[in-house]
């Protein structure tokens, strides 16, 4: 049996010198159901190259969508993002932090062994 899909949503917005380390992150995460949906909001610096840059380098080993728009803003952004969502779960970051190795799995250990939780969150 195949573990749930989770989608990580990532709004995007003017961190150049951290979205890269964010991606590479979400791409070493070890659980293996995942897809990625990125929207840069507006950016007025080099993070949507950075982001096209990587997914140009990296992008063919994961599943993701991107969008590169007009900013509309936090609210707006995550729910564009959680309306692309195919996953059963949501894992929601920002451009400028990053996933520690294994998080993804041990969040998704702790959901599935404790159905009675709704959510988990990282520090």
């Amino acid at each position: 049996m195949r573990p749930p899909l989770v989608s990580i949503c990532l709004p995007a917005y003017n961190h150049e010198r951290y979205v890269t380390q964010m991606l590479d992150s979400v791409l070493s995460q070890d659980y293996p159901e995942k897809e990625l949906l990125i929207i840069n909001d507006g950016s007025t610096d080099s993070t949507h190259q950075q982001i096209t840059n990587w997914i140009s380098t990296k992008g063919s080993n994961i599943e993701i969508q991107y969008r590169n728009r007009e900013n509309r803003g936090i609210s707006a952004t995550l729910n564009e993002l959680f309306s692309m969502a195919k996953g059963t779960y949501l894992a929601g970051a920002s451009s400028d932090d990053y996933f520690l190795d294994g998080s993804l799995s041990l969040r998704m250990e702790y959901l599935l062994n404790n159905p009675n939780k709704k959510a988990v969150f990282g520090n």
